[in-house]
């Protein structure tokens, strides 16, 4: 899931800054591993979100993160 979520912002903060602030955040959250439960996805985009405000506010976020959600749970439909 950690890979869903940085593919999905890399291409508005660049590659390195999405998979530094999505691990960051995550470790900050005591989330381990590339698979998330449904909570700690909820709580890592609620926490990445204001960040994203900044660099592409806040419309643009909701989209994304929108968009985010709806990748995670397709795949989450393919298992």
């Amino acid at each position: 899931m950690l890979e869903i979520i940085v593919r999905g912002l890399a291409p508005y903060v660049g590659g390195n800054m999405a998979r530094a602030a999505v691990e960051g955040h995550a470790h900050k959250l005591g989330l381990r591993g590339s698979e998330l439960d449904p909570s700690g996805v909820d709580a890592l985009l609620d926490t990445l979100s204001p960040g994203l405000h900044v660099f592409i506010g806040r419309e643009k976020t909701v989209q994304i993160v929108a968009e985010i959600r709806a990748t995670i749970a397709a795949a989450r439909g393919r298992r």
